[in-house]
């Protein structure tokens, strides 16, 4: 996805506003398909192509280590990012074969000094 896209600009108009006035925040996001296996990026590209014929288009992924720059400059302190594997082992018990492997989909939790977890 190019910088100057509608969905690029409003995903950091949003993260600006959320650093100054709220403390932390939790979002999902999508790598770009291109990192998925090649069976997987087919998949992904006949579901894209589905939703986005019901009026949902996803239109923006991000590749992790920009977007954790891109969020620590944008004023949180402290990053939590979590991939499919991750996120897997977290809430799945490390299922992953049987639900489906490989995943673009990632969880990041940001959030400032003063609401840091302890």
């Amino acid at each position: 996805m190019r910088e100057g896209t509608p969905s690029r600009t409003a995903y950091r108009v949003a993260m600006r506003r959320a650093a100054h006035q709220i403390l932390d925040i939790t979002f999902d996001y999508m790598r770009p398909p291109h990192r998925l296996p090649w069976m997987r990026r087919i998949g992904f590209h006949l579901l894209a192509r589905r939703l986005a014929a019901a009026g949902e288009p996803w239109t923006t992924w991000f590749e992790s280590d920009t977007l954790d720059r891109q969020v620590r400059a944008m004023g949180f302190s402290e990053l939590e990012n979590l991939d499919g594997s991750a996120l897997d082992r977290r809430y799945c018990g490390g299922r992953e074969k049987r639900l489906g492997g490989v995943s673009a989909g990632c969880v990041m939790t940001a959030w400032n000094a003063a609401s840091a977890p302890k």
